[in-house]
């Protein structure tokens, strides 16, 4: 249905009120040009007065982000650097999506300037984690950049000890990091009073 002047009824994506309007046009075609035009009228009148009209052309979505690399890794969290998108429409903000490799998957969004270096937290340690990042904006989305991994660090060793020292020789002893089960490599370092590091051993037993 229309009304006298030709004009549908005003869809529920348009928001009026006595001080000013907005609206949403969804459902527009990336690069297409439109143009938009804005008419009033009171309850009684007969006419519409029209507004300037806007020539836009929307942009899509964003492009994919164009580099996704590991920082710093640690237990429970690890720290990646995204390169804005080269392409597309406007965006706003990461949508970063993290895999644990035994099932499990934590979402953040992040802004912040390009190059971005954000910290992505909450993860498990010993654990391996597939990481892919999103551009999103306005267009919505988009396609994550290739996919990067990352392995978290473990945490310490527990019941750290020295079992019996000699004159020229201390054995210690330590238990195995959360998560069990993992296969652990072990580096251990000496080092006197000073700070000057003598030796580093490195032993797969934890003794």
């Amino acid at each position: 249905a229309v009304d006298s002047a030709g004009f549908a009824p005003s869809p529920s994506f348009v928001s009026a009120s006595q001080a000013g309007a907005t609206a949403l046009i969804p459902s527009l075609s990336e690069g297409t040009r439109y143009l938009f035009t804005v008419l009033a009228r009171t309850l009684h009148s007969s006419g519409y007065a029209a507004a300037a009209t806007l020539l836009y052309t929307p942009l899509g979505p964003p492009g994919a982000p164009s580099a996704v690399s590991v920082l710093t890794v640690r237990a429970t969290s690890v720290d990646i650097s995204v390169s804005s998108p080269s392409s597309g429409g406007h965006f706003d903000r990461f949508r970063v999506v993290s895999v644990a490799a035994g099932g499990g998957t934590i979402v953040q969004y992040v802004t912040g300037a390009d190059p971005l270096v954000t910290e992505v937290g909450v993860l498990d340690p010993g654990t391996v984690y597939t990481i892919t990042v999103s551009a999103c904006g306005p267009g919505g989305c988009t396609a994550a950049a290739p996919a990067i991994t990352a392995t978290t660090a473990p945490n310490q060793p527990t019941g750290f000890a020295a079992t019996s020292v000699s004159d020229t020789a201390v054995s210690l002893s330590w238990g195995e990091p959360s998560p069990a089960g993992l296969v652990y490599t072990y580096r251990v370092r000496a080092r006197t009073v000073d700070l000057t590091i003598v030796a580093t051993f490195v032993t797969n037993d934890g003794k």
